[in-house]
């Protein structure tokens, strides 16, 4: 006898199977697919059976304007600062906005999503579980000759580990609390985070991020058994390590040495020698920083830096791996005031609302977003802007939907 519970899910897997499908099949032809293709089993499901009230408008319009009052000032921006070099390769500023400006528009769209889905953290689980597997077929057979550093999704290798590491961290909130399946599934989900960071990508920051965020949110939401769970998550990071050290060793890679080369640089504070990329960094930030005063007003725009680190630096690296610096270089100090504001007001405004637990998900993609800034930047392509709308959105509409549920469930 087929119950109505299962007539339900039939249409949900069809559609959840057709998307994801689709999804891996334009990232197989298309660079920039990792805006759809990282997150295939997650975001348009979750997204499509969503529901919520309209009160919901009343109480996000603060946090609706935090986000839009950034995409005014890029537009305003571009609009502001043509150019410097028309025979230089710059990105295409109005495509960039246009696609920045639709992926914003997701904002709009969180009163009409959901109120209530229990089917949401398998969705996500399903999802960074599927970015592992492409992430190791591209690593184990080599496609398009990838090398140590695996580009499935995206001509930047860093970018699967770091949303990978945002949704599983966005998980903690449900499964650190439930049943022990749950717990186990989370576990597993924290050692694929830690070895595809490490293995398929050389990603270093991602790194320290996971071992100071995943303990951090077994402390903090492990309730009277954050203990147990901060050594297991601990244990579970240090597996995730060794695994992606020893792939790096088997297959000739680096990894190894550059984070020793970054200890040693932590040690004895000397950035004199060159030629190194870490090091390179460091001098572009120091360079950056002495020009400031130059810059810190009004800046010479978001879409010139890539003209002016060159030109001013002579470097061969295209922008200033630090997210704070290019808001003030492209926008002086307004662009950097608003760049917080986009950044870290909502997730404040949703722990003040709904509390530590509920607002999780939206604090755990902001920090992860916030301390990977420390070191490259994440906005400066329309498609990576539209992933963190379209994650953000979703992740929002969890945060209203469990943050609502809490105040009229006397047991949660």
């Amino acid at each position: 006898m087929t119950t109505s519970a299962d007539a339900g899910s039939k249409p949900f897997l069809f559609w959840t199977s057709a998307i994801f499908a689709a999804l891996v099949s334009v990232s197989a032809i298309h660079e920039d697919a990792f805006t759809l293709a990282a997150l295939p089993f997650a975001i348009l499901p979750m997204l499509w059976y969503a529901r919520t009230t309209i009160a919901a408008q009343r109480e996000l319009w603060i946090v609706h304007a935090m986000v839009l009052q950034y995409l005014a000032l890029y537009a305003i921006n571009m609009a502001a600062f043509p150019t410097l070099s028309p025979d230089y390769p710059v990105k295409d500023g109005e495509g960039e906005f246009i696609r920045f400006l639709l992926s914003g528009l997701l904002l709009l769209s969180v009163p009409l999503l959901a109120r209530e889905t229990t089917r949401w953290p398998v969705i996500l689980g399903w999802g960074v579980v599927t970015c592992f597997v492409v992430l190791a077929a591209f690593y184990i057979f080599g496609f398009g000759n990838q090398g140590c550093r695996v580009e499935a999704f995206n001509r930047n290798p860093l970018y699967p580990p770091i949303w990978m590491t945002a949704i599983v961290l966005a998980l903690f909130g449900r499964w650190i609390a439930g049943a022990r399946r749950e717990i186990a599934c989370l576990y597993g989900l924290v050692f694929i985070c830690s070895l595809s960071a490490g293995a398929f990508s050389g990603a270093r920051t991602i790194l320290l991020i996971q071992m100071l965020m995943f303990p951090a949110a077994a402390f903090l939401l492990g309730g009277s058994d954050r203990w147990r769970h901060l050594v297991a998550i601990g244990a579970t990071i240090a597996a995730g390590v060794t695994a992606a050290l020893l792939l790096d060793a088997a297959t000739g890679c680096n990894l190894g040495d550059r984070i020793g080369k970054l200890v040693e640089i932590a040690q004895t504070a000397d950035l004199s020698q060159s030629g190194e990329a870490e090091l390179g960094r460091f001098e572009t930030w120091t360079q950056a920083i002495a020009l400031m005063p130059e810059y810190w007003l009004q800046g010479r725009g978001f879409e010139n830096e890539r003209y002016i680190v060159i030109e001013e630096f002579g470097s061969s690296i295209h922008h200033l791996h630090n997210l704070y610096l290019s808001w003030l270089m492209g926008g002086g100090i307004a662009a950097l005031l608003s760049g917080l504001v986009f950044l870290f007001g909502p997730p404040l405004v949703l722990l003040r609302r709904y509390g530590l637990r509920a607002a999780w998900p939206v604090i755990a993609l902001v920090a992860v977003i916030g301390l990977n800034g420390m070191t490259t930047i994440l906005f400066y392509r329309g498609f990576i802007v539209a992933t963190y709308m379209v994650t953000f959105t979703a992740l929002l509409a969890m945060v209203v939907a469990d943050g609502r549920k809490g105040r009229t469930d006397p047991t949660e």
